[in-house]
């Protein structure tokens, strides 16, 4: 998947786009399908094709901070059960 491929690809639209992001060794989402969409499709799709799908860029959500960033992250078939 592209850079910021989920939103504009604009800082200023990290505000509206950032979701919550699993932790490295997660097996299931940390939110609804409905607060972080692109992380549901990109886990049930790793899991649906057993593969491992490396996820663009996607806005980040940083929960201890308050903050968002740009982050990069791979799921695989393995993990997303």
């Amino acid at each position: 998947m592209p850079e910021i491929w989920n939103s504009p690809y604009a800082t200023s639209a990290f505000e509206e786009f950032a979701e919550i992001l699993p932790e490295v060794g997660d097996t299931k989402p940390p939110t609804t399908k409905e607060e972080s969409p692109s992380v549901h499709f990109l886990m049930e799709a790793a899991k649906q094709h057993q593969m491992w799908i490396i996820g663009g860029s996607i806005p980040e959500s940083v929960i201890s901070n308050g903050g968002k960033k740009n982050i990069i992250r791979a799921f695989a078939y393995l993990l997303a059960e």
